[in-house]
C-alpha cells in the first residue's frame, strides 16, 4: 500500500487539508519534548467531527496506526506514529454558551479561545492550565491541572459531557449517567479508547483580577515545611497557589479572584496567609498573567530537547521526595533544571475519581501535591541529555517507593508491567475495553 492511495482515500472524505509534503511530514514527526521521533506517512488537519470519523474509519480499513493531536505539547511522543497523524486544527474550533453557564467547546479549539470566549459572557472556567495555545482535547486526555487546582481539582473534574468517537468511527455521547465507563476512561484516559470531540463544560462567574501574595523561600524543604498548612486547609481563601523555582530563586504565590481592583484593594488577608514570611504582601494584577497563550509554532524548536517529569504526593511525601532531590551530590541534575514548579490539587468532592489520575493513590485526602521537573537542552549535548534522563528514573523509583504517582503526561520510562502494578485493575479493564474497540490497536499506539 502506497502513501499516496492512503491520501487519495483520506481526500475522499476530509475537508481539511490531507499533507504529504516532505516539510509536513517532518514537522509532525516530533512533539513539545522532542524525545522520540516518528515520522508519519499522511497528515490530516481535522476541521469538523466527519474529517475524525472518516480518518478513523480510513486507518481502520487499512489497517494503518493513527495518532491524534491537538497542539502537539506532549512530552514522551504520546501523540507521534508512523501511519496518520490527525492533526486538529485550532483554527476550526468552536465555542459557545449554553444556559446555566456552561459552555460547548469542539475539542481541537485552543483554550485562548474559550477564554475569550466565556470572558465576553462574562464567565470564566475554573482550571487553565499555564499554556493557552494548548487544545482543549490534548488537556482534558491528560486531567489538566492548573494554579486553580488548589480548590477546583482537575480540568477533567469540569466536564458535564464528552461526545467521543470510537475507534471505529462511530460517535457516542457519554458522561456520568450514559456510557459512564467511556466517559470515565476517556478524560484523563490519554486517548486509549476513542478521540474526544466536543465537550460540555461547567463555568464560574467571570472575577478577571488577582491579588498575590508572594513568598521567598531559602530551599525547597523550607517551602514544603512553609505550605503544610494547606493539605487539610477548607477556607474560603486562597483560590490558587503554585510555587516555582527558576534562576536560583524559589517563590510561593498564593492569590484570590476578585471581580474588581477595588475589591481586591478592600480586602483582609485571610488566614493562615497572614502569618507567612512575605516578599510582597500584595500585588494587584490582571488575571491573564498567569497563563500564557503564545503561538504554537513557538513551541517547536527541533534543535533542542525537553525532558519534563511531574509526580505527585500527599504532603509527608511531597516532604520526603524534596528531601531526596536536596541530598543528591553536585552531579545530580537539579543545577541543569529549567524549571521546578510544584502545584496543589484538590480532590474531587463527590468522590468521582479517574483511572488514571494522579491524586488517585492519596483518596483519603483533601489536597495532593504535584512537583514538575522540567529540563531543556540541546540536542548536541547528549551527555548532559543522559545526566537527565537517569535522574529522571531515580526520581521515578522514589516516587513509586514513597508511594506517589507519575503524570504520565510527561517523560516516564514506565513499562507495561509496571503501569499493571501501579494501576491494577483500572489498566486491566482499560486493556480489555481497549481491545474490544481497537483490537489491532492502532489509535493512539504511543499513548498509555
Amino acid at each position: 500500500m502506497s502513501s499516496s492511495s492512503l491520501a487519495d482515500a483520506l481526500r475522499e472524505g476530509v475537508r481539511g487539508p490531507v499533507l504529504t509534503d516532505e516539510s509536513s511530514l517532518e514537522r509532525y514527526s516530533f512533539d513539545f519534548g522532542n524525545m522520540r521521533r516518528h515520522r508519519p506517512r499522511v497528515v490530516v488537519r481535522s476541521q469538523s467531527e466527519q474529517d475524525v470519523v472518516h480518518t478513523l474509519r480510513v486507518a481502520r480499513s487499512f489497517g494503518v496506526p493513527v495518532s491524534s493531536r491537538g497542539s502537539g505539547h506532549s512530552a514522551g511522543g504520546q501523540c507521534l506514529c508512523e501511519g496518520i497523524v490527525l492533526a486538529h486544527d485550532g483554527e476550526a474550533g468552536e465555542v459557545r454558551m449554553l444556559e446555566d453557564g456552561r459552555a460547548e467547546a469542539t475539542c481541537r479549539s485552543r483554550w485562548k479561545r474559550v477564554e475569550r470566549t466565556l470572558a465576553e459572557a462574562g464567565r470564566m472556567f475554573p482550571i487553565l492550565t499555564t499554556l493557552l495555545r494548548t487544545s482543549v482535547g490534548g488537556t482534558l486526555s491528560v486531567g489538566g491541572y492548573g494554579v486553580r487546582s488548589f480548590v477546583d481539582g482537575a480540568q477533567v473534574d469540569q466536564v458535564e459531557r464528552a461526545r467521543l468517537i470510537l475507534p471505529d468511527g462511530q460517535a457516542v455521547w457519554c458522561s456520568r449517567e450514559e456510557n459512564s465507563e467511556l466517559f470515565r476512561f476517556a478524560l484523563a484516559g490519554f486517548g486509549q479508547i476513542g478521540v474526544l470531540e466536543r465537550v460540555v463544560l461547567r463555568t464560574v462567574p467571570n472575577r478577571p483580577i488577582a491579588r498575590l501574595q508572594m513568598n521567598r523561600h531559602r530551599n525547597l524543604q523550607a517551602m514544603v515545611d512553609a505550605l503544610a498548612w494547606t493539605a487539610e486547609w477548607d477556607g474560603p481563601a486562597p483560590e490558587f497557589f503554585y510555587a516555582e523555582q527558576r534562576a536560583g530563586k524559589l517563590w510561593s504565590i498564593f492569590g484570590t479572584h476578585y471581580e474588581t481592583e477595588a475589591a481586591a484593594q478592600a480586602s483582609s488577608l485571610p488566614e493562615p496567609l497572614a502569618r507567612m514570611e512575605r516578599d510582597r504582601v500584595h500585588m494587584v494584577v490582571n488575571a491573564g498573567m498567569l497563563h500564557k497563550g503564545e503561538d504554537e509554532g513557538e513551541l517547536f524548536d527541533p534543535s533542542m530537547h525537553r525532558m519534563m517529569g511531574d509526580y505527585c504526593f500527599d504532603l509527608e511525601g511531597l516532604r520526603r521526595f524534596v528531601a531526596f532531590l536536596e541530598a543528591q551530590p553536585s552531579r545530580f541534575w537539579l543545577p541543569q533544571l529549567d524549571l521546578v514548579r510544584v502545584l496543589g490539587l484538590a480532590q474531587m468532592k463527590d468522590g468521582w475519581r479517574w483511572p488514571f489520575d494522579v491524586r488517585a493513590a492519596y483518596g483519603g485526602t483533601q489536597r495532593v501535591y504535584g512537583i514538575g521537573l522540567y529540563y531543556m537542552g540541546p540536542h548536541s549535548d547528549q551527555a548532559g541529555l543522559e545526566a537527565v534522563r537517569q535522574a529522571h528514573r531515580a526520581c521515578l523509583e522514589k516516587c513509586l517507593e514513597l508511594g506517589g504517582r507519575p503524570y504520565l503526561y510527561g517523560w516516564m520510562e514506565l513499562d507495561r508491567d509496571a503501569r499493571q502494578a501501579l494501576y491494577k485493575q483500572d489498566y486491566t479493564r482499560m486493556r480489555a475495553l481497549r481491545q474490544e474497540l481497537d483490537p489491532r490497536g492502532l489509535l493512539n499506539p504511543e499513548g498509555l
